[in-house]
């Protein structure tokens, strides 16, 4: 792969394991959301993880608390889709909101909503072997309603 040494700096930044983009048999997309935290200044509250299962358990865990935490998970109708939240699917099936086990599973990152337009635009790592951006759809309020796989919750970030 032809961007090896960025993916390996997801790796070892966002997560500390020295990994490179040779090793295709190892998904990149949670060290990216990890790296991305990390250089965001996310601190200790951020479970950074290879794998996404491990953040999402703790936001939605730090929701269930019923105090107010860093990052707190909600399902999709909820919460409205905002600039820097995290909208996460599930990879496998049998997996929901209240699913405590590791699961396989992704996140993008929200960076720009148009309830106008009735889109969120997002960005993940390791999807099509890049950094890519692509277009979900949301209600005219706002909440997640894109069918283009099985979100089932959105991780806000309290600082």
């Amino acid at each position: 792969p032809i961007y090896k040494e960025r993916v390996g700096e997801y790796w070892r930044k966002g997560t500390g394991k020295n990994i490179d983009g040779c090793d295709q048999s190892v998904p990149w997309s949670s060290a990216f959301i990890s790296f991305i935290m990390k250089k965001s200044g996310a601190g200790n509250e951020f479970v950074y993880s290879s794998s996404h299962s491990k953040y999402i358990r703790d936001a939605v865990a730090n929701t269930k608390s019923g105090q107010k935490h860093t990052f707190m998970a909600y399902r999709l109708g909820e919460k409205t889709v905002s600039l820097g939240d995290l909208v996460c699917y599930s990879r496998q099936s049998g997996v929901g909101y209240d699913t405590t086990s590791s699961y396989k599973s992704h996140c993008d990152i929200v960076v720009k909503v148009n309830k106008r337009k009735g889109i969120a635009e997002v960005i993940g790592g390791n999807v099509a072997d890049g950094v890519t951006k692509r277009v979900l759809s949301i209600d005219k309020d706002g909440y997640l309603i894109d069918k283009s796989n099985d979100w089932f919750t959105i991780i806000e970030i309290n600082k």
